[in-house]
């Protein structure tokens, strides 16, 4: 198996030694491509983590939401409505 180069005194006439030449710009775009893809499909993803981050520090108050111990602690959805109900009947808030 051989490249077909018998002699390296002309380099003008030997052409590209890697496969597929021509394509650069065709990858080129398509690397581009994907990349702008990637930011636009991650900024949706952090946007709707955003969103459920800002609905928890409403729900339950930034300083609970952020405390030492994370978020594990946490009531669960049914206990949040039977707070707020309770908060209801006696008027506090």
């Amino acid at each position: 198996m051989g490249t077909g180069i018998d002699s390296f005194t002309d380099p003008q006439n030997v052409g590209a030694l890697y496969p597929f030449p021509g394509i650069e710009v065709v990858l080129a775009v398509v690397g581009i491509l994907l990349w702008l893809g990637w930011h636009v499909h991650q900024t949706r993803i952090e946007n709707q983590e955003y969103a459920r981050a800002i609905e928890l520090y409403r729900r339950v108050g930034t300083a609970r939401a952020l405390g030492k111990d994370g978020t594990e602690w946490l009531p669960s959805e049914e206990e949040f409505a039977a707070e707020a109900e309770a908060k209801d009947r006696t008027g506090s808030g």
